[in-house]
């Protein structure tokens, strides 16, 4: 099959180049006998614009030609790279396929049972790898099995877990955006206070509950900061009775931007108050 393959691939390789000879010979004969033509008909006559334009068609020409040479280069040598390399995946296969039938029949001298399949084979092979390192084939070989079925029962227990995760994870994002919404998630996404709040407790605890929680500490931190807020006004206004002025004014220190309430209490420590 290969080799009708690489003869196929040859054959293809001599049409093309003959393409190329017929096109090269068509392209010149022609290109002579336009020449030809031009100066039999036009004779003294054609002016150098024609000339120029007959040289620029031939000029064309020979780059189509080129560039077709090129695509045709390039699709063989990606052919013979296809070729070779079902080539190498046949030959190891066949080596493979080989060296297990070369053991089926033969008794393994560990066991004294006769090999029959490739599982049998692997079975001899990894005893014989035991032997070769000194220590007991059929001692090792069952510590080899146990250490297997170990490693598959991990592997499930841990598969097991992480579905067991991502279906905790999006049920918890569910209910997040019923109570809430995408917009808030997104926003609370680059939130670092929020962020360093929630480390640790991601997966563990509902996001629902953990932005609840954050929100207390915020409203807790909040009223605390105004109380302070108004106490620096207090003590920085110049005249007695500062906080009844403060308070006449009835500033929503709750509702107030952070920029307007950093810069308020910067008036107070200034001394802008009055």
């Amino acid at each position: 099959m290969e080799n009708n393959e690489e003869i196929e691939s040859v054959n293809n390789l001599e049409v093309a180049e003959q393409e190329e000879v017929v096109e090269s010979t068509t392209t010149t004969n022609t290109t002579e006998n336009t020449v030809e033509n031009v100066d039999t008909t036009e004779g003294s006559e054609t002016n150098g614009s024609d000339e120029t334009n007959q040289k620029e068609e031939i000029k064309q020409t020979h780059e189509d030609n080129k560039y077709a040479r090129l695509a045709r280069k390039q699709a063989e040598e990606e052919a013979k790279k296809k070729i070779e390399q079902a080539r190498k995946e046949a030959y190891e296969q066949g080596l493979q396929q080989g060296k297990v039938q070369s053991y089926i029949g033969k008794q393994n001298p560990y066991t004294g049972e006769t090999i029959k399949d490739e599982y049998d084979v692997q079975e001899y092979l990894d005893m014989y790898k035991i032997d070769s390192s000194g220590k007991d084939p059929i001692a090792g070989y069952r510590e080899l099995q146990k250490q297997k079925y170990r490693e598959e029962a991990e592997k499930k227990v841990k598969l097991d877990e992480e579905t067991k995760q991502k279906k905790w994870y999006e049920d918890d994002t569910k209910d997040f955006l019923e109570k809430y919404s995408q917009e808030k998630l997104q926003e609370l996404s680059k939130d670092e206070d929020f962020n360093l709040f929630a480390s640790g407790k991601i997966g563990k605890v509902s996001l629902a509950n953990i932005y609840e929680d954050y929100q207390k500490l915020i409203s807790k931190y909040q009223k605390k900061s105004v109380e302070t807020a108004k106490q620096i006004v207090a003590n920085n206004t110049v005249t007695p009775g500062a906080i009844e002025e403060t308070d006449s004014q009835e500033l929503d220190w709750n509702s107030m931007s952070k920029e307007q309430f950093e810069k308020y209490i910067q008036k107070a420590k200034d001394g802008e108050l009055k």
